[in-house]
């Protein structure tokens, strides 16, 4: 991935200049680092070869790993937020408050923040 100004992420960044002065590999070895993304200009130009048949699927593709990405964190991550508990219950947050406020759903709050913990959500499903 490019920048607009031609320059790679700073997360790309910073990831080639942690290399240590004895590594010998390029750049993009071993950091899960995409040649097209360290070089300015050669992703644009590498995609812009592609017909458009190509390059919707190459989207679709790009789309399903990150999403698929993005359901592995969330499964990872034991607290939730009330939006993150109605996406993964797949219902609304007004339908969540209210699990809430009868007692159904266990929760933790931090000042304003409400948290629900997934394990103990998971637990009262199972047993309901």
């Amino acid at each position: 991935m490019v920048t607009h100004t031609g320059r790679p992420p700073r997360s790309l960044r910073r990831v080639r200049q942690g290399a240590s002065a004895g590594d010998a590999r390029a750049p993009h070895q071993g950091r899960h680092l995409s040649l097209l993304a360290c070089v300015p200009g050669v992703a644009s130009a590498v995609i812009s070869t592609l017909s458009e048949a190509s390059r919707r699927e190459l989207e679709e593709f790009v789309d399903r790993r990150i999403a698929a990405a993005l359901k592995k964190h969330r499964e990872q991550r034991r607290w939730m937020s009330v939006a993150e508990t109605a996406d993964y219950l797949d219902t609304t947050e007004v339908a969540i408050r209210r699990r809430i406020s009868r007692g159904r759903i266990v929760v933790k709050r931090m000042g304003r923040s409400v948290l629900i913990d997934r394990l103990a959500l998971d637990r009262e499903l199972e047993r309901s």
